[in-house]
């Protein structure tokens, strides 16, 4: 069992920056593995144990294959990074309907 206090303390090698928005946000070192994977499973065990409300979802982009968590009110999220794959395929969908549709006399 993981006990509250042990899954509260960063793991050895990750830090916990204060965030003021209040999203978890973790530093790795460049060759910590172990680092990744204890920071995936405490947040499993907080989403398991109720103390994170979300779901898991896949990246809608067709060439990222990132899970993440929506944490979103609407848990509608599409994108992991709505900096990266969002923005690729909202300007994707955009040239698109500049361009018209296809075949379509200049």
């Amino acid at each position: 069992p993981v006990r509250r206090q042990d899954r509260r303390r960063p793991p050895a090698g990750a830090a916990v920056p204060d965030d003021p928005d209040g999203q978890r946000r973790w530093r790795l070192g460049a060759s910590s593995v172990e680092d990744a994977l204890s920071v995936i499973a405490a947040d499993a065990v907080d989403v398991i144990s109720g103390e994170r409300d979300g779901k898991l979802a896949l990246c809608a982009s067709p060439t990222c294959r990132a899970a993440f968590f929506d944490a979103s009110q609407s848990r509608t999220r599409k994108w992991c990074d709505m900096n990266t794959c969002g923005n690729r395929q909202k300007k994707a969908r955009f040239n698109a309907a500049r361009r018209g549709p296809a075949g379509a006399a200049d």
